[in-house]
């Protein structure tokens, strides 16, 4: 009778966590969180990840350059793997990118005849989320995203929704007419779009279009300090 009563209950607690949402048996393990001031401080890099918040004194950074967590201000030296790793974690985290795409866009880069550093940029940028953020139509490269994945945004006329899309020269990006008309394009993307200056590769007919003249130029990028040779060492083992 009393082994009945403790297995009840046993499965009473499983089932109130489980509708609750817990995991069962995870206990009190550690949650990781995915917060993405986080990402800048464990590598030690503004990398203007949340737009305009990262420019103001709101910025978790710039309060706490520290790495996170209970050890972060304790100072840590890094091996040679880790500079090599550290430079390419910068890399996907500013464009947004998961390891197996970028390791993907470093082999191709790689492979061509051309200046790797420079192959890589140019991979880089001129994707269609990537130009999307230069030419202001999001406030940060996942707004940016978010637009593009909701069908926003025309590449030559036509609807396209994939981020990763690699604009061509002399293609035309413009902003659909269903975004133009809604007040977050008014009150907010209009006035910064406005005041934007955009690089030389691109030409904007107005707020809403612009083309892509050429390919981008490795000095007209800024990549944080970032070192390439050192990803490209990385994914070249």
């Amino acid at each position: 009778m009393v082994e009945e009563i403790i297995e009840s209950s046993e499965e009473e607690s499983k089932s109130s966590l489980s509708d609750k949402g817990t995991k069962v048996g995870a206990g009190l393990r550690f949650i990781k969180s995915k917060a993405v001031c986080r990402r800048c401080r464990r590598l030690g890099l503004k990398l203007f990840l949340k737009g305009e918040k990262c420019s103001t004194p709101k910025c978790p950074f710039s309060n706490r350059s520290y790495a996170p967590g209970q050890h972060g201000q304790k100072r840590s030296r890094l091996s040679d793997y880790g500079r090599h790793l550290q430079e390419k974690q910068k890399l996907a985290a500013i464009y947004i990118l998961k390891e197996n795409q970028l390791r993907l866009l470093v082999k191709e880069a790689i492979s061509f005849k051309e200046d790797s550093q420079e192959k890589i940029v140019q991979l880089l940028e001129t994707r269609l989320d990537s130009i999307a953020y230069v030419l202001g139509w999001g406030r940060s490269r996942v707004e940016a995203r978010k637009l593009i994945i909701s069908g926003h945004i025309c590449v030559n006329g036509k609807k396209n929704d994939r981020p990763g899309y690699r604009v061509k020269p002399k293609d035309v990006i413009s902003l659909a007419d269903k975004v133009i008309v809604k007040k977050l394009y008014k009150d907010i993307l209009l006035p910064s779009i406005k005041d934007k200056q955009i690089p030389e590769y691109l030409k904007r007919k107005n707020e809403t279009e612009a083309t892509l003249i050429r390919l981008p130029k490795f000095v007209e990028i800024n990549l944080f300090n970032i070192q390439l040779p050192l990803v490209i060492e990385f994914y070249s083992r």
